[in-house]
């Protein structure tokens, strides 16, 4: 089978390692994995910032970059909220031919940690080990649009060694929300604040999330408070048990 990568705009600037590992996960597992090369923006900031007639170029974008793949997968929650609940508002107008290939490619997009805890199963990292103590970030549109909430823990539970400390808010919003962090500072600023505060009050050295937006805000807070909390996506705390020398198959 094969599985078509959207590895998104924070992905490719900020961590393109996190693209990397999220490809070698996959293929573990015996996918192929397909990396269109003219693959873009999900349009995701043009959308939010009232861009449509650009939205709709890049929906239009994707849709013929991923269609014919057996299945897509986002590791972010905001990007495939986006792809799967704004595209059928952007191609409303578009050809009948458009809208019958996003059709077909809806109903096998799917968020990281969804796509492996419904198409591969939790049960299957029950056969790998990392030492770790943690607490899990819900990041808001994979939380609230995709319903992303107990897949990622599922997966982390069947580790051995993986222990997670959760926060008194996990839901709480960490104040990034894309362009709002940059318009609104002040209060992005203090709604990060309050998470990291939640986060060092857990007493663990690491966060764990699913999207690199969220990951970025709460690393340069954590950073800013002096604090030595690592913060990690789930792709890379499945690439480092899977992938320690003595757990390699």
């Amino acid at each position: 089978m094969k599985v078509g990568l959207f590895y998104t705009c924070l992905v490719n600037i900020f961590d393109p390692d996190l693209a990397y590992k999220a490809k070698k996960i996959l293929e573990f597992f015996d996918y192929e994995v397909v990396i269109p090369e003219s693959q873009t923006c999900c349009a995701q900031p043009n959308f939010n910032s009232g861009d449509f007639d650009n939205s709709q170029e890049l929906s239009k974008s994707f849709i013929n970059d991923f269609y014919g793949i057996d299945y897509i997968v986002v590791p972010s929650g905001s990007c495939a909220g986006m792809i799967l609940k704004n595209y059928p508002e952007l191609i409303t107008n578009f050809p009948d031919e458009i809208k019958e290939k996003y059709k077909s490619l809806k109903k096998n997009i799917f968020e990281f940690s969804d796509f492996i805890y419904k198409k591969i199963g939790s049960e299957q990292f029950s056969q790998f080990s990392l030492e770790k103590e943690l607490t899990y970030h819900d990041s808001c549109s994979g939380l609230r649009q995709l319903k992303i909430k107990n897949q990622p823990r599922e997966i982390l539970k069947k580790i051995k060694g993986v222990k997670i400390n959760e926060m008194s808010e996990p839901e709480e919003c960490c104040g990034f929300g894309g362009s709002f962090s940059l318009k609104f500072g002040g209060i992005s600023s203090e709604i990060v604040e309050k998470k990291c505060s939640d986060i060092i009050k857990t007493n663990v050295k690491n966060v764990c999330l699913g999207d690199l937006g969220c990951a970025l805000n709460i690393k340069g807070k954590l950073e800013w408070m002096k604090e030595d909390i690592e913060v990690s996506h789930l792709i890379d705390i499945l690439h480092e048990s899977m992938f320690k020398k003595e757990n390699v198959i």
